[in-house]
Parts: structure tokens; C-alpha cells; sequence
């Protein structure tokens, strides 16, 4: 249908050149549309569209819906009921006259009719309509949509709008055309009765469809009912309805940005009780909801058909937007190993105790954009800030040995910025900055996090907490960094002329064996030793292969 729609209106731009560039696109065309695929292709898609159409009437509450789902459902019924009167007779002139139907003789059928002008630019602007609605809100679940909004928009606007454009202009030069016009009266009523059958079967089907609906809802929901249980709200609902479809009934706010199509999760809830009172997973519902690896107990309300009584907790805000519709990663997200960073500026209890509150703000600016540049220096990912401190991320896109090395270099140079911003400030600070670093090596929850509204990408878990503590440590060990020795194992660095300690960690029942670095040029000689062991491993391969 939309492709239909957009060579369609594209066809009724050249009407701003001449009506013989319309022609000449219209016989290619009209060879594929009125082919015998063609024809089973275009009348297949509009049954189905139709068909889809009086399934949503049914199955959703209309008064209930958000404006642009009340928007889609009813321009695509009044689309057909437009449709109608424009394309039988054209099929009909072509088939029962032998005629062909060129744009002279359409453009002035429809220009001397001004009934016939009028519904022609109304379809234009009803069915351009639903074609927007509908792929706005399927392609907003698509992280390139966004990217590319504004010419997209602008494609949305003038491709209408120049179509009706060449339509006037070629209707006020149609009538320079002599044509030939269809003159059999009975073939005339023939395509007249197919016409009205058509429009009255559309109307028919439609008022049936709404009887039955309200006759699903004043009846057979009082003899075939179940609940819906949620945030301590008690809610009747029809057997075979969608978990979705019966909190809108009941007009209880639910989040559902795509419209119930299983095209994001947002509407997923978690089933407390009565899983076994829903339909099983469709294959829709299954690839979205292992898009985000849900875990078992949870679906999509949009899906999920009602069976019996059943117990859910929604997942997401009624509000929640596309960021949380298919998350990269979360709570639920991906594994892996990852190096955890976390670094601390030392005393700045004591420095906002002399300083103004301003000038505490000030400092603590250029401590972060001074952080900031040194891991965007080493490729390192800043994954969230606590006061005087923050928290960093290297190996989500390499190798745990690179991402160590990546870590070592981080640290340098974020100790040499630190010096580098003494020297800066010297008049302005009473001492020395000092920071506290933290490394660790391990596995982690790595993904999209935090408040719905403002989510950041970061990391959980052990490894993390781990080396929270490990950065905590630098203070009674008195050094600039700590580091594990599961970190320094990976990195194949080493580590033998550094001092060691055993610690004891908070949250860990054993002692962890770490190392000490108390000044820049040790930590220099560290990753100077992985460079000298990959040189050595690089050699030993290429003998192995030689030999």
C-alpha cells in the first residue's frame, strides 16, 4: 500500500512539468499495476489492510487510545471509503470499455466534478496521513530514525504537497486534451453498482463489527469475565482480550509506545500469578522480548491474551519513552569482563571548608574536564560521577589485555593532569590536589541503567564494588593507586617490583593480594613491561611460524 501511495502521488508531481511526463510514468506503471500479479497484489493488501483495520476496531477501545492510534484507525477506514469511488470506476473504464484510462481523461472527470475534486484531494491527505502515522510508529523504534528526523520530515511534508500541486496544474490543462469519453449506459451501471456495494459492504462490515464489540463488552464479559490484577487495582476484562487492550478498556493508563504490535516492550509486565492463564508466546513476542533477554516470568501486555485471572506488576513508567523501549544493555543486559576505574580526589571536605561555595565548583569543574580528557584520551568510558569522584569503564570494545594497558595509561595521564593542574592553580590552592585510584579486572552487568528518565550507561556487580575498595585503599596504604592482582594477571605486566599487600575488602569474605604504585614513573615502567612482553610474545609466534 504505501509503496502504491508513494509512486502514486510521486506520478502526480510531474503534473508541475506537463501532463505527458505524468503519461509516460503512468503506462510503466499501469503494466505492473494491472498485470495479473499486480492487480492480485494491490486487491490482496487492501483486504488485509481492511481486515487489520476492523480487527484493532474490535479488539481495542477506541475512546481509549492514543490520539494517534485513534488517528491511524479511523483515516485508514475513511482511506477505503474514499478509495473506493476513485479506483472502481478507473478499473471499471479500463475493464468493461476497453478504455485506457490516461490522465486527460481521469483529470477531466474529476475536475468537472467539483464533489469528485473535492474526495480526490481528500484520499490524498487522508491516506498520506495514515502512511505517516504508521511508519512514524513503526521506524521510531529504529535507533536511526531519530538521526535523520528532520529531512525525513521535510519528505513527509512536500511529497503531498507537491502532488496535489501538479494535480491542479495538470487539471487546468486536461481540458486542451480531446478524449474519448465511456459512453455504454449499462456498463456505466454496472461499475456504479459496484461501487455502492463496495461502500455499503465497508459501512455494513463496520457497524457489525462495533455491534459485536459491544456485545462483547455488555455481555459476554459478565458470563466469560476475568481480572487483571494490578498496582492494587482490580480490573474486569473479556477471556481472549490482550492484557494491553483490557487496562485500556478500563481506561487504566499503561505505557505502550509502538500501539500494541510488539514492535518495542514497553507495555512488558511481570506476571506475579496465573502465567498459565495466558496464551503462549507468538514468535513477535518472543524475538522482542529476548531482544532486551527478558527473564521468564515477564511479557508483553500487548501479546499476551487473557485466559483466566492473572497478577502483573507493570515494568515501565506510563510514560516511558523509545530510550527504554529496547534498551542496549540494563540490569538485565550483557556480561562481560570489563576493567573498573575509580578515582577520588582527596581532602575536598577540607578544601570547601576555606573556599566558597563558587569556588569549590570551580575546582571540582576542572577536576572532571581534566578526568574527562583522560579517559576520551585512552579510550576509556565515563560511567557516572559521585561528588569528588568518578567511576570508569575500558574493554567494552577490546581485548581484556588492551583494556588493561588502556587502564595503566588512563591512570598516568590522569595523574599527569592532576600535576599539570597544580601547577595551574598553584595560587589558588593551600595544597596540592591529590587523587586516589582504583583498578580491578573482572565480570560485570555492563549496559543502560539508573532513573527512567535519565538512565546513563554504566556497570554492577562485584567487580565493581571491588574496586570501589580498592580505590578506598590508597589512603592507609598511602599511595596514588591500587591495583588487583586478578588485573595485573591479565595484563601479562610486570609486577614484581611493586609493593605488595594483602587486604582485607568490605563485602569479601577472603584477603585480597594488591599492589601499590606511589608515583608516575613506576607506573610508567609498568606499562612499559606489557609493551615488552606483547614484542616478546610477537616474536616467539613469528619463530613458531617460521619453523
Amino acid at each position: 500500500m504505501f509503496g502504491f501511495i508513494f509512486i502514486h502521488l510521486g506520478n502526480h508531481m510531474l503534473g508541475m512539468i506537463s501532463i505527458e511526463a505524468m503519461e509516460t510514468v503512468r503506462q510503466v506503471t499501469t503494466k505492473i499495476i494491472h498485470s495479473v500479479i499486480g492487480s492480485i497484489v494491490l486487491a490482496l493488501s487492501l483486504i488485509i489492510h481492511f481486515s487489520i483495520a476492523m480487527r484493532a476496531l474490535y479488539n481495542k477501545p477506541l475512546l481509549n487510545l492514543p490520539l494517534w492510534q485513534q488517528l491511524q484507525l479511523l483515516s485508514g477506514i475513511v482511506m477505503i471509503l474514499l478509495l473506493i469511488p476513485h479506483a472502481v470506476p478507473i478499473r471499471g473504464i479500463h475493464a468493461g470499455f476497453k478504455m485506457d484510462t490516461s490522465y486527460p481523461l481521469i483529470l477531466q472527470h474529476l475536475w468537472t466534478d467539483g464533489l469528485e475534486t473535492i474526495r480526490q484531494i481528500g484520499l490524498t491527505i487522508v491516506a498520506w496521513l495514515h502512511v505517516c502515522l504508521g511508519l512514524h510508529y513503526w521506524l521510531k523504534t529504529k535507533s536511526w530514525y531519530f538521526k535523520n528526523l528532520y529531512w525525513i520530515y521535510g519528505l513527509a511534508i512536500l511529497w503531498p504537497t507537491l502532488s496535489l500541486i501538479g494535480f491542479i496544474q495538470a487539471g487546468a490543462e486536461a481540458f486542451d486534451y480531446d478524449v474519448a469519453k465511456p459512453d455504454d449506459p449499462q456498463i456505466s451501471s454496472i461499475i456504479s453498482t459496484v461501487e455502492n456495494s463496495l461502500l455499503w459492504a465497508v459501512i455494513w462490515i463496520s457497524v457489525l463489527v462495533l455491534f459485536l464489540k459491544w456485545y462483547r463488552r455488555n455481555f459476554v464479559r459478565a458470563t466469560k469475565a476475568c481480572t487483571i490484577s494490578i498496582a492494587g487495582v482490580q480490573i474486569k476484562s473479556a477471556v481472549g482480550q490482550s492484557i494491553l487492550n483490557g487496562l485500556r478498556f478500563a481506561d487504566f493508563p499503561h505505557a505502550s509506545i509502538c500501539g500494541g504490535r510488539a514492535r518495542c516492550t514497553t507495555c512488558r509486565v511481570r506476571v506475579n500469578q496465573g502465567m498459565d492463564h495466558l496464551q503462549p508466546k507468538g514468535e513477535l513476542e518472543k524475538t522482542a522480548l529476548k531482544r532486551i533477554n527478558a527473564p521468564p516470568g515477564v511479557r508483553l501486555a500487548c501479546q499476551a491474551e487473557l485466559r483466566g485471572d492473572v497478577n502483573v506488576t507493570a515494568l515501565l513508567p506510563v510514560d516511558a519513552n523509545m530510550k527504554l523501549a529496547n534498551p542496549a544493555g540494563g540490569i538485565s543486559g550483557e556480561e562481560r569482563e570489563v576493567v573498573v576505574m575509580f578515582v577520588d580526589l582527596r581532602e575536598s571536605t577540607k578544601i570547601s571548608e576555606h573556599k566558597l561555595p563558587y569556588d569549590v565548583l570551580f575546582l571540582l569543574n576542572q577536576f572532571f574536564i581534566q578526568m574527562s580528557e583522560a579517559l576520551i584520551h585512552t579510550k576509556g568510558h565515563y560511567a557516572q560521577f559521585a561528588g569528588d569522584g568518578l567511576m570508569a569503564l575500558y574493554g567494552l570494545d577490546t581485548d581484556s589485555r588492551t583494556a588493561c594497558k588502556q587502564a595503566l595509561a588512563g591512570a598516568a595521564e590522569m595523574i599527569r593532569r592532576i600535576d599539570h593542574l597544580n601547577m595551574k592553580l598553584q595560587s589558588d590552592l593551600e595544597k596540592p590536589l591529590k587523587i586516589g585510584i582504583g583498578l580491578h579486572f573482572g565480570d560485570a552487568i555492563v549496559g543502560s541503567m539508573g532513573p527512567p528518565k535519565s538512565p546513563n550507561f554504566s556497570a554492577i556487580g562485584d567487580t565493581v564494588n571491588t574496586a570501589a575498595r580498592l580505590e578506598a585503599q590508597t589512603k592507609p596504604l598511602n599511595c596514588l593507586l591500587v591495583i588487583s592482582k586478578a588485573f595485573l594477571m591479565h595484563c601479562d605486566a610486570d609486577y614484581s617490583k611493586l609493593l605488595n599487600h594483602t587486604v582485607s575488602v568490605h563485602g569479601r569474605n577472603t584477603p585480597m593480594d594488591v599492589f601499590c604504585v606511589d608515583s608516575i614513573d613506576v607506573l610508567e615502567i609498568l606499562i612499559d613491561s606489557i609493551d615488552i612482553a606483547l614484542t616478546e610474545q610477537s616474536l616467539l609466534t613469528h619463530r613458531t611460524i617460521s619453523k
